[in-house]
């Protein structure tokens, strides 16, 4: 179930570069049941990894790095 969240994730951002969190789980819950903490929770193991990075301050937006870019062909 993670790894499918995982993917889902790599593909919208690979997709997309860059998304706003919010925008990210409407996109993520649309087609994997995913809770708002298990959402979180995955985000930060992501930012972690350095396969995502948080930009912005106010309204929190994810950029794709290039380590991310790398690991989304991977799979």
């Amino acid at each position: 179930m993670k790894d499918e969240i995982v993917k889902e994730i790599m593909r919208i951002m690979k997709e997309k570069q860059v998304a706003r969190k919010v925008e990210l789980f409407e996109q993520v819950s649309k087609k994997k049941k995913v809770s708002k903490k298990d959402f979180e929770k995955i985000v930060n193991e992501l930012i972690e990894k350095n396969w995502i990075k948080s930009i912005y301050g106010g309204n929190t937006t994810f950029a794709l790095t290039q380590s991310g870019l790398k690991e989304s062909k991977l799979k």
